[in-house]
């Protein structure tokens, strides 16, 4: 049956075999207790920091849902201010567009009022002239109708120089 002795012991396989186990543990132990503690610190590390980036993620969702909410107060907000822009310079645009009409329709009549001028005087030089020359053709009628004529009005100027 089984030899326990120990020189079968000591060379049996299995004992060799425990031995080399006990050996590699004592060895190798400090190294896989570092091994596993770095393992579970960047475990914990990771687990850490997803849990910081899950809680930031929910901040966020948080915050995205309370501007969601205030979206459509905002966006009436945002419409009122539009108006009373828009009537603002609806009213504005209307005064201006008076106060441009007013101005055309001044310097219209200026210029009416300045071509009225110079057409009256036009004309009242036209008639002048030809008055003086229908004047003057009709005392040289005169004149060539009658030769004492000129005598008679040459005289009567003298009397009323004379008076003054």
């Amino acid at each position: 049956m089984f030899d326990l002795s120990f020189s079968n012991i000591l060379h049996s396989n299995l004992f060799n075999f425990i031995l080399l186990v006990v050996i590699l543990y004592i060895v190798a132990a400090p190294f896989i207790k570092k091994s596993i503690q770095s393992a579970n610190t960047k475990v914990s590390q990771t687990i850490n920091d997803s849990v910081q980036r899950k809680e930031k993620a929910l901040n966020n969702l948080e915050k995205t849902k309370e501007d969601y909410a205030k979206t459509p107060d905002e966006t009436a907000e945002i419409g009122q201010i539009a108006k009373k822009t828009i009537d603002s310079l609806k009213i504005k645009s209307e005064t201006d567009i008076e106060t441009i009409k007013n101005f055309i329709k001044d310097n219209a009549n200026k210029s009416i009022l300045t071509e009225t001028s110079k057409i009256k005087s036009k004309i009242t030089k036209e008639v002048t002239e030809q008055s003086v020359d229908k004047a003057l053709e009709k005392i040289k009628d005169k004149l060539s109708q009658d030769e004492n004529l000129h005598d008679i009005l040459i005289e009567r100027a003298i009397e009323k120089l004379e008076k003054i």
